[in-house]
């Protein structure tokens, strides 16, 4: 702000509106000193403008935290013999292992109120769903595990058999790590 100069304008304001009401009241001592001190105030300030406090010191860069590590693909799906068996039933599997296992269609108070005879647990009423599958991929004599899929594209316009089966598909897929990588994890992958 004080870059800026918005305090400049905020203190301006300030001043203006007290010392309006100071001369209302008749106080037109006092009116003119917070003028006065309203103008020393912003001459202070507007030495501000065009300053940082920003130094070799308070700008290091610190190590604070490092997302999950995220792998884009590009799978290719095409029927050569049974267009339900080798494009269909792989794509399906691949978006059931995309979504949760389970989703309640009840909030948790629904739950809690219906759980009021006791039959389950607390974990049920507070958590009533379960997260997606955890996978593994094994690529290039690497195994990333666990993983879990992040997103997956249905090509709903891709070429179809005459019983609805796609012929070949392209999906695009990312699936990530459950947390960040360290030196171990990625040794671990190289095994």
């Amino acid at each position: 702000m004080l870059q800026s100069g918005l305090v400049k304008k905020v203190i301006d304001i300030a001043a203006e509106k007290t010392s309006n009401l100071a001369s209302s009241l008749g106080a037109d001592s006092v009116s003119n000193s917070i003028k006065e001190g309203s103008t020393s105030l912003n001459d202070s300030l507007s030495k501000a403008k065009g300053r940082t406090g920003i130094t070799k010191l308070n700008s290091t860069q610190v190590f604070s935290s490092m997302p999950p590590v995220k792998i884009s693909m590009k799978l290719l799906f095409r029927a050569r013999g049974n267009a339900h068996k080798e494009v269909s039933q792989p794509l399906k599997k691949l978006i059931q292992w995309a979504v949760p296992q389970a989703l309640s269609s009840d909030g948790m108070l629904v739950n809690a109120i219906s759980d009021s005879d006791g039959g389950g647990s607390f974990l049920d009423v507070l958590l009533p769903s379960t997260t997606p599958l955890l996978i593994a991929m094994e690529y290039k004599g690497r195994t990333y595990k666990p993983m879990v899929i992040e997103s997956i594209t249905d090509p709903i316009t891709s070429p179809t058999t005459q019983s609805g089966d796609y012929a070949r598909a392209e999906i695009d897929m990312v699936i990530s790590t459950l947390s960040a990588l360290d030196r171990k994890d990625i040794g671990s992958l190289y095994q």
